[in-house]
């Protein structure tokens, strides 16, 4: 897994409002208690998973996908920054999440790849009868 710690002077609302931003899925309104976490799973690239677990001062977002960790991290900080927030931001990769995301992902890009495939074919077929028909 890799993790993105942040830590400093903000309020759980405020690291609630980062998520929510971030994701749609996540209520615009902080839930009431001292820590919240949160857990997705993506249905479009292969089942990855995020974990987004906060409290006051103190927000750790866990996912299997390199590139969710780096959105996350590029989002919250312009948002820190405009809000000149002070925060300390860690990340901590695993090389090997990398390769389990691209075999996640393959079977899709394999379907895809096939369906643009036929599609050619289905195209090349069509002119191939327009052309005969035409020469009729």
């Amino acid at each position: 897994m890799n993790t993105l710690t942040l830590t400093g002077s903000f309020s759980i609302a405020e690291a609630h409002s980062w998520l929510a931003l971030c994701l749609a899925e996540v209520p615009e309104r902080c839930p009431q208690a001292e820590t919240v976490t949160f857990n997705f799973r993506s249905t479009f690239n292969g089942g990855t998973q995020l974990q987004a677990n906060y409290s006051k001062g103190r927000v750790s977002y866990r996912s299997d996908n390199l590139s969710t960790i780096v959105i996350l991290r590029d989002v919250i900080s312009r948002i820190v920054s405009m809000g000149q927030i002070k925060v300390h931001i860690a990340c901590d990769i695993n090389e090997e999440s990398i390769k389990k995301c691209l075999e996640l992902i393959w079977p899709k890009l394999e379907y895809q790849s096939r369906l643009v495939r036929q599609l050619e074919l289905a195209r090349g077929l069509k002119l191939c009868f327009v052309c005969l028909f035409v020469a009729l």
